[in-house]
């Protein structure tokens, strides 16, 4: 038994590498042209996200701003604070609807690799996800280890190992995602394998793109699954065009319901507006 378990020790270690579900190193602290050298001159949401204080600890953020003004890199350069410094171990960005999620997975192939300092699966989260050519062809082949060297070169950006992109009930344990919006939701309804889903959100940044769009269903779910991700260590990242006051509280309330925490009173009116 003893020869057993260390053979079994090496091999469970092997094939928690293949899977890809172990935490991925972040990246250092960059500053925000370095994260994004594309965009020669940042937005001021943009260096808003680069400079403002982060507290340690799961934080709620709201960005409400124009079409066009960045809030998907405000996002990123907000996610990429927050692991640089230890406080998440990686990201899923949730859209509502899979052409959304599918035009999101082509931003961020070619810049999540910053966000970490070894090779990192990027999963693509619905049910139609093998239909993107993108995505199908950055399926490592199955039982090749997320660090194999021969998946290193640069012209591969995104990659994802076979085991994560096999099922979408598995694509939360990957430390870098993006998805539509019932995959996440999913995490704290009746359904199988839900606590599989909120084990693979646990202490990572949940970033929710067009929140807006949420009719009162989809909002009540959202203010479950904020309590839950806040209880569970994670920080979340909120983005619109717009916000009604009443949706915004209700957000800020189950967030701050999560960490047993009073609600803060959003009062500011003033457009654009990021709300911490």
């Amino acid at each position: 038994m003893a020869t057993y378990w260390q053979h079994a020790g090496r091999q469970a270690v092997l094939a928690l590498d293949a899977s890809g579900t172990t935490p991925a190193a972040s990246a250092a602290a960059l500053p925000f042209t370095g994260l994004f050298p594309s965009i020669a001159a940042p937005s001021p949401l943009q260096r808003w996200a680069a400079s403002v204080p982060l507290p340690a600890g799961p934080q709620i953020h709201l960005l409400e701003d124009v079409t066009g003004a960045g809030k998907t890199e405000a996002a990123l350069m907000l996610t990429h604070r927050l692991m640089a410094d230890g406080h998440a171990d990686g990201f899923f960005i949730a859209l509502p609807t899979m052409a959304t999620a599918n035009a999101m997975y082509g931003r961020i192939a070619d810049s999540y690799v910053r966000l970490f300092a070894n090779p990192a699966s990027l999963v693509l989260a619905h049910g139609q996800s093998f239909l993107v050519d993108g995505f199908a062809n950055s399926v490592l082949p199955d039982g090749a280890p997320e660090g194999d060297p021969r998946q290193l070169d640069e012209t591969a950006s995104a990659r994802c190992t076979a085991w994560l992109a096999d099922h979408s009930k598995r694509a939360l344990l990957s430390p870098a995602g993006v998805g539509t919006i019932d995959q996440a939701l999913l995490a704290v309804l009746h359904s199988k394998h839900q606590s599989l889903r909120l084990l693979g959100l646990s202490h990572k940044v949940l970033v929710i793109d067009e929140v807006h769009a949420c009719d009162v269903y989809m909002q009540g779910v959202l203010e479950v699954l904020l309590t839950f991700h806040a209880r569970a260590g994670g920080s979340a990242i909120l983005l619109s065009a717009t916000l009604p006051q009443r949706m915004k509280q209700g957000l800020l309330k189950a967030f701050a319901k999560g960490l047993e925490r009073p609600a803060p009173h959003a009062r500011e009116q003033g457009y654009p507006l990021a709300t911490s």
